[in-house]
């Protein structure tokens, strides 16, 4: 039987461990029942482990990183419900969203109204959402891979591209002398 080859995800942070090392110990910890996270955690306990390299071993750091990912999910998970929608039901929609407010600027979370009003910031959420469905497209590929929706999820990827692309343009276009008033002139024509 051929040893399987394992890779890590383009674009994943890549751990101090080879992938292949990582998926052999996976495979190893594996005895028809799954891995449980807490059983991973510790096999690589050991400094001798191969796997030993790829956690964070400070309690201090390890903690204060675990609050923060703890802060993010607490602000992915905070939605505000519009409560005034004439004939409609109210919609629960995500208030804050990670972007960078300037390009040489760290990423931080900024009021959904923030992001809806400036085009460079809606680019940035759509090529993430893109980037986030892409990632699920990647994890379940193989299981639907006979689905009919499939190539329908590969067209919704094309619109979010497009739709970025054609902000990223308008907000080129607008940064500009002339396109200031090119951009003008197309919303008067829209209103016309």
């Amino acid at each position: 039987m051929a040893l399987k080859q394992y890779s890590w995800k383009a674009g994943f942070p890549k751990p101090a461990v080879d992938a292949n090392e990582f998926g052999r110990v996976m495979e190893e910890l594996d005895q028809g029942q799954g891995v449980k996270a807490a059983d991973l955690v510790e096999r690589a306990r050991d400094p001798a482990s191969p796997l030993h390299a790829a956690f964070l071993w400070d309690d201090d750091a390890a903690a204060e990183r675990y609050r923060a990912a703890q802060a993010r999910r607490y602000i992915g998970g905070l939605t505000v419900v519009r409560v005034h929608i004439e004939n409609g039901p109210d919609l629960p929609a995500r208030q804050f969203h990670s972007v960078r407010v300037t390009p040489d600027s760290q990423r931080s979370y900024v009021p959904r109204e923030q992001v809806m009003g400036a085009r460079e910031l809606r680019v940035q959420l759509i090529a993430t959402a893109k980037k986030e469905l892409e990632g699920f497209l990647d994890r379940y590929a193989a299981i639907l891979a006979d689905s009919s929706f499939l190539p329908k999820l590969g067209e919704v990827l094309d619109l979010m591209k497009d739709e970025a692309d054609q902000l990223a343009v308008d907000a080129t276009r607008r940064r500009s002398p002339r396109g200031a008033a090119a951009g003008a002139e197309d919303d008067l024509h829209q209103h016309i």
